[in-house]
């Protein structure tokens, strides 16, 4: 893993930058993972409004419970790939974001 961490850091080294492209970056992703998460709540919503309307009917109650599996996996994969990005940016800025 260090030398991965270490690859990356010498890699975003040699970047020529003004000083604030992580930062911008940064933005850039969180912004994009809010819009991504919005949406698998969304999804969510839907699926549960879409299990109550279906009265019973098999059908339309499985087709709810798999856009609600999909939307959780879709909610956790977000949260996973903010993680990862958070951890990659702040190993390659040495924790210099934000400060």
């Amino acid at each position: 893993m260090d030398i991965i961490v270490k690859t990356l850091a010498d890699w975003h080294d040699k970047i020529p930058s003004n000083g604030k492209t992580s930062i911008d970056l940064t933005g850039v992703f969180t912004w994009i993972y809010m819009i991504m998460g919005a949406l698998a709540v969304i999804f969510l919503v839907y699926g549960a409004i879409q299990y109550i309307i279906s009265r019973g009917d098999p059908g339309k109650m499985a087709q709810a419970k798999t856009t609600m599996i999909y939307a959780v996996v879709g909610l956790i994969i977000v949260i996973l790939a903010a993680t990862i990005t958070a951890l990659v940016f702040n190993a390659l800025t040495k924790g210099q974001i934000g400060t």
